[in-house]
């Protein structure tokens, strides 16, 4: 869906979805990663797909970019803890 790299990769929302009902089948956690520094072309994309992320209903988020923890933050409701990575980043407390 969204790359570090500058290329696509080939796991898309169908992917996704099929891998959180195998895993919710066996009982497992899911955690979505958004593990990028976003390029500003990547921002509204992302931004469009939070909402479809959102009703996928994961257990957890793990990002490194405080941009995108920002837009999640509109779509999520997080916990505190799951925000220690912002905090850090924007010295923010709970």
């Amino acid at each position: 869906m969204f790359s570090l790299r500058a290329r696509e990769n080939e796991f898309d929302l169908e992917d996704l979805k099929a891998g959180l009902q195998i895993a919710r089948r066996l009982h497992k956690k899911v955690y979505l990663t958004a593990n990028i520094f976003a390029r500003n072309l990547k921002l509204k994309p992302f931004a469009n797909q939070i909402d479809t992320f959102a009703e996928l209903q994961p257990d957890a988020l793990i990002m490194s970019d405080p941009g995108l923890i920002s837009i999640v933050n509109n779509s999520f409701r997080l916990r505190c803890g799951c925000r220690r990575a912002q905090q850090n980043a924007t010295r923010g407390s709970c």
